[in-house]
């Protein structure tokens, strides 16, 4: 069994240990300390003729996930209640949704 699945999986198990429950890991430790410490292991670790094999691969599935996460994002912002004009307006410039909320108008 690949390594990530067991640690999620341990992960997962622990989570449900009560005497667990009551210990937070702030974020800012994990963004200053654990995620530069993996990041530096596996740049060390992959090999450079597999990124350039799987380079298409990787930017391909990379593009679509950021569109998909968008549209995610904005479907979501509509079911909540936001119109669509004033989501893409937001994204496109995020200085006028600023004004517009000041002045308790709408672009959308």
């Amino acid at each position: 069994m690949p390594a990530p699945i067991l640690l999620v999986g341990s992960g997962i198990l622990l989570g449900f240990v009560p005497a667990l429950r009551g210990v937070h890991l702030p974020p800012e430790l994990m963004l200053l300390i654990f995620l530069p410490l993996l990041l530096y292991w596996e740049s060390l670790s992959t090999s450079l003729r597999e990124i350039r094999r799987n380079l298409t691969g990787i930017a391909v599935m990379s593009t679509l996930l950021v569109i998909a996460t968008v549209g995610a994002v904005a479907v979501l912002a509509h079911l909540w209640g936001m119109s669509w004009g004033r989501w893409c307006s937001c994204r496109s410039c995020p200085e006028d949704f600023v004004r517009w909320e000041g002045q308790g108008s709408s672009p959308g």
